[in-house]
């Protein structure tokens, strides 16, 4: 009789490794059901595919939820952090924009328009954005640093 040795760790490995695949594929297979198009859908699957690390997938999502809640405050920020981190900046932006006309001091919001502010050669705007980014230390630091290489 040949006995087999069961080994926790290997074992386990494998079950992460395909609990992984499952999650992404499940990811995938919530945008070909029906709930999808409904704006609690589209939201679950975005935020199921952030938690997956799929940031194509999560922004395609989102943006599938703001379409049907374009006013919603909490959709319209995480639209924007997940376009920002997919590095669509033109979007990023133009979401920045209505992020800080619901939140004055989104940090992350503010740095962006400050950006665009310097490529577009507006000193005085992007000066005026890295002020309103300026509320805690770490900010005050970056703000100030920033606005001094603005003078320069």
């Amino acid at each position: 009789m040949v006995r087999i040795k069961f080994r926790p760790l290997p074992a386990a490995a494998l079950l992460l490794s395909l609990g992984a695949g499952i999650s992404l594929f499940q990811t995938h297979a919530l945008a070909q059901s029906s709930g999808i198009d409904s704006l609690s859908g589209a939201y679950l699957a975005g935020v199921h595919a952030g938690k997956a690390r799929d940031t194509d997938a999560a922004a395609a999502y989102i943006s599938r939820a703001l379409q049907r809640d374009p006013d919603d405050p909490e959709l319209i920020a995480r639209a924007f952090m997940l376009e920002l981190g997919r590095g669509s900046s033109k979007r990023a932006t133009r979401l920045a924009k209505r992020v800080v006309n619901n939140e004055k001091r989104h940090r992350v919001a503010r740095l962006v328009l400050a950006l665009q502010s310097f490529q577009s050669d507006k000193q005085s705007s992007a000066r005026e954005h890295l002020e309103h980014a300026a509320y805690t230390p770490i900010g005050q630091l970056t703000s100030a640093l920033l606005i001094g290489w603005s003078w320069a």
